[in-house]
């Protein structure tokens, strides 16, 4: 059976262009985990203050449905790409589902991120 990191990795990749702050916020409330996933997506990648990004997309670690958790994961890890840097809520938070057989191995891309990116061990 394959996994949702499975199917992840086999879809077509297609960046999501930027969104306003209140089109983020529409997003992750809607029932559509595929609308909340590419908000957090977009975030992560095209948000201009930081901090707003990244507790926007610490706030989807803690959506029940995967897509968007696995969503939210994927978003802290470019985020690190992309700023250089995370806080330490962010480690904290990830390692909460350091080894999760659903999102264990997002995690530790996530986390490789950080660690490559931000210079922060894991």
């Amino acid at each position: 059976m394959e996994g949702l990191a499975d199917q992840r990795r086999n879809e077509f990749y297609e960046e999501p262009p930027p969104i306003t702050r209140d089109r983020a916020e529409t997003a992750i409330a809607s029932s559509s985990a595929d609308e909340a996933g590419h908000a957090l997506i977009s975030v992560a990648l095209h948000e201009r203050d930081p901090t707003w990004a990244e507790n926007f997309c610490l706030r989807g670690l803690q959506d029940p449905r995967e897509e968007v958790l696995a969503a939210a994961i994927t978003g802290l890890g470019h985020f690190a790409r992309l700023h250089r840097k995370v806080s330490p809520k962010v480690i904290q938070a990830l390692g909460e589902f350091h080894g999760d057989a659903v999102v264990g191995g997002l995690v530790e891309d996530a986390l490789d991120d950080i660690k490559i990116f931000a210079g922060v061990p894991h």
